[in-house]
């Protein structure tokens, strides 16, 4: 009998030591588990590019993404990287599986250009480093504003062209009429910045003096990306200090 009690006490301090390195076990399993519950976000797509309707005053956009994570997302605060973009408040709470937009809204009014913004997007998966979304407008000429000439030297019109990505690259041109008011200002150079670009300056048939065409054509539609084309004169406004350059001005082409 003594024996039999001995060998059930024995047993039962096993079970008793087994028992609690199990709980022990459990425990931490479950704090693994929880510690990687969070919420994730998985956007549409980061980057949009648009083109704005003619003479639009602005122009909304929104980025759809869904909540790929174990726990509810937040969009917690929203920063556009310029002030003429007005980001939707967003503080909705997102279950997981659920989908969701960020917003914004871009003010257009006086500008014929091309607008690129990023967004800054913290949410609660994120707090520190946010979500980069970037936004490529592209915002035609106006043929019904009016153009202030102010004291330039030469007329620009349009200031910009561009190209849909994978489209027929077609020659653009940008016209350049030197005033008849003295002084009057000469073309000198004409240079560019990206070799996917072929740029050539021009006089148009008809007979007019004052009148020069730099002619744009893209060599491959299918790269994105911008040009800067410097148009050099030699006109000097009155009153500048010695050294100063003479004024140019700078014409944008893009594959968006």
């Amino acid at each position: 009998m003594r024996w039999f009690t001995q060998v059930t006490t024995h047993d039962s301090n096993k079970v008793g030591i087994y028992g609690a390195m199990l709980k022990r076990m459990m425990f931490c399993i479950m704090a693994v588990l929880v510690s990687r519950l969070v919420a994730a976000i998985e956007w549409d797509s980061r980057e949009r590019s648009l083109v704005a309707p003619v003479g639009a005053a602005e122009q909304k956009v929104s980025f759809g993404f869904t909540n790929t994570g174990d726990k509810p997302l937040s969009i917690t605060e929203i920063i556009p990287s310029c002030g003429c973009t007005i980001p939707v408040e967003c503080h909705k709470s997102y279950a997981p599986g659920e989908r969701g937009e960020v917003g914004a809204s871009v003010n257009l009014d006086g500008d014929q250009s091309i607008r690129d913004i990023t967004l800054k997007v913290y949410t609660n998966g994120r707090k520190e480093n946010p979500e980069i979304l970037k936004l490529s407008i592209v915002i035609p000429v106006d043929p019904s504003r009016k153009v202030r000439t102010n004291d330039e030297p030469v007329l620009v019109q349009p200031s910009f062209v561009y190209w849909i990505a994978g489209s027929e690259p077609r020659a653009q041109i940008i016209s350049l009429r030197i005033k008849e008011t003295p002084p009057k200002a000469s073309i000198t150079s004409l240079t560019v910045d990206n070799d996917n670009y072929r740029v050539e300056l021009r006089r148009p048939e008809q007979n007019d003096p004052l009148l020069y065409q730099v002619v744009i054509t893209p060599m491959d539609t299918r790269r994105k990306g911008e040009a800067t084309i410097v148009v050099t004169t030699d006109y000097l406004p009155a009153g500048l200090a010695p050294g100063c350059l003479p004024r140019s001005y700078r014409l944008t082409a893009a594959v968006k």
